[in-house]
């Protein structure tokens, strides 16, 4: 659960502006903390993802142990379009293959 808080902090650092910009500007009240609601849903909605995503490569991964043979996962390629990553692993012994959002050790 610590990853969430440290993805939620560095996340901060992007909307901690945002909040501010809505707290100073905003012509009312309401519209400053309507604003303000809004990032931090929108902030907790991201970190939450992001979160979500790592936590499912690691359990898909499964620390290297194929599910099907419990044989070994051993990286076998990566592909990237645009600003995202797939990287792929194949158990040695009966050909397995996962793929994963982020490089796993």
């Amino acid at each position: 659960m610590s990853d969430f808080w440290i993805c939620f902090g560095f996340m901060g650092l992007m909307f901690v502006p945002a909040i501010l910009m809505f707290l100073i500007c905003g012509c009312t009240w309401g519209n400053k903390i309507g604003g303000a609601i809004g990032c931090l849903v929108f902030w907790l909605a991201i970190s939450g993802a992001m979160y979500g995503e790592t936590e499912y490569d690691i359990s898909t991964y499964n620390n290297g142990v194929c599910i099907v043979c419990e044989g070994e996962y051993k990286f076998s390629g990566a592909t990237k379009y645009r600003t995202s990553h797939h990287y792929y692993y194949t158990c040695e012994n009966c050909d397995h293959t996962i793929e994963l959002n982020s490089l796993m050790k």
